[in-house]
């Protein structure tokens, strides 16, 4: 290893939706935890997202990661507020709310399009699950709930 490179060994570095299973975590003093001896110093929040017009996901479905209260609470909801926040006073200078995302092209294979409807439909169902078990978060009136 060359003295330019420096492995951060501290477990509180970088949790992520593939990693945070490993672990346990709780709040304490105010501190999001690690296995009640590390705190958290920096969360990846990797495929966090806006969908169904009112709600954000995360992706610990994804990586079958648990989704408890203290890291509903304590992990995103602080984030996912910061991120709110900040597309409001955003808003006014680049018209946030008035875009849309880029479409594919379009499938001309009819394999193809059934195939795209089915992981849409699969898609749609895991959102929904997200919204009846707590994962997802409603927003309304630039507050996550």
């Amino acid at each position: 290893m060359t003295a330019q490179v420096k492995v951060v060994d501290n477990i509180g570095a970088n949790l992520a939706p593939w990693n945070i299973g490993n672990y346990e975590i709780d709040l304490r003093d105010n501190r999001v935890m690690i296995d009640a001896v590390h705190p958290l110093i920096f969360f990846h929040f990797q495929g966090l997202r806006k969908g169904l017009r009112w709600f954000i996901f995360n992706h610990h479905r994804r990586y079958r990661a648990p989704f408890s209260r203290d890291v509903r609470d304590h992990i995103y909801k602080p984030y996912v507020d910061e991120l709110l926040a900040i597309e409001k006073a955003v808003d006014p200078l680049l018209s946030l709310s008035a875009t849309t995302p880029h479409r594919r092209s379009s499938i001309t294979d009819f394999q193809q399009y059934l195939e795209s409807k089915l992981r849409n439909l699969v898609a749609l169902s895991f959102q929904l699950l997200d919204i009846v078990t707590g994962r997802a978060f409603f927003v309304f009136r630039g507050k996550a709930y």
